[in-house]
C-alpha cells in the first residue's frame, strides 16, 4: 500500500505491505466471541450478536460476555393474568399490564399490577345490562365498579332506595 507523503505527485516513495490481521487469530487481540474486521492500516473488533461489550469505549471487542436473556415473560415463569401483557424489566424481573378494554383489579395495584384483569363491560351502552330508568329520564354512567344512575334535570327521583340505588325510577317534575 502506498503511504507516500504526496501520493498524486510522487507515488511509490513509501510503500507498506498490507497485512490482514484478521486472517490469523495470533495477529489480533479480539475476544473469541468477537468479529475481527480488517481496516486499511489495522483492524477493529466487534462483539458478536448476543454478547455485550464490557469495555466498548476504551477497548472494543476485547471483553465480550454472553448477554443474560430475561426469560421471565416465557410461559409459566410469571404470574400475570392471562389477558395481561408481560414486559421484561432488567435481567430477572418483569411487570404486567392489563390491556385496553380491561380493568386492573389486582390486590396490589402499585407493587404487582396486571395480576387480575377484568373485561370492561359498558353496561350503560345496553339498557338490558343496567336497571336505570329509560335514557330519556335518567343518565347512566359507567364506573370501575359497574355503573351509576341519576335522574336528568327536570325529573324527580322516586326510586325505592335513593341512597344506595338512585335513578331507577324518575318522575317528571310538576313545576
Amino acid at each position: 500500500m502506498d503511504h507516500s507523503p504526496n501520493i498524486h505527485s510522487e507515488p511509490g516513495k513509501v510503500c507498506i505491505r498490507e497485512v490482514n490481521e484478521c486472517e490469523n487469530p495470533k495477529s489480533n487481540d479480539c475476544h473469541p466471541d468477537a468479529i475481527c474486521v480488517d481496516t486499511t492500516e489495522s483492524y477493529k473488533c466487534i462483539c458478536k450478536p448476543g454478547f455485550i461489550d464490557l469495555d466498548q469505549l476504551r477497548n472494543p471487542g476485547r471483553q465480550c460476555q454472553k448477554s443474560q436473556e430475561n426469560d421471565m415473560c416465557s410461559g409459566g415463569k410469571h404470574d400475570c393474568d392471562r389477558n395481561a401483557k408481560c414486559f421484561h424489566k432488567g435481567d430477572k424481573e418483569f411487570s404486567c399490564v392489563c390491556p385496553p378494554g380491561f380493568k386492573d383489579k389486582s390486590p396490589d395495584l402499585i407493587g404487582k399490577p396486571g395480576r387480575v384483569c377484568i373485561p370492561v363491560i359498558p353496561e350503560c351502552d345496553n339498557p338490558s345490562l343496567n336497571d336505570c330508568d329509560t335514557p330519556d329520564r335518567a343518565i347512566c354512567t359507567d364506573t370501575d365498579e359497574g355503573y351509576s344512575c341519576r335522574c336528568k334535570q327536570g325529573f324527580l327521583d322516586v326510586s325505592p332506595d335513593t341512597a344506595r340505588k338512585p335513578g331507577r325510577i324518575c318522575k317528571q317534575s310538576e313545576c
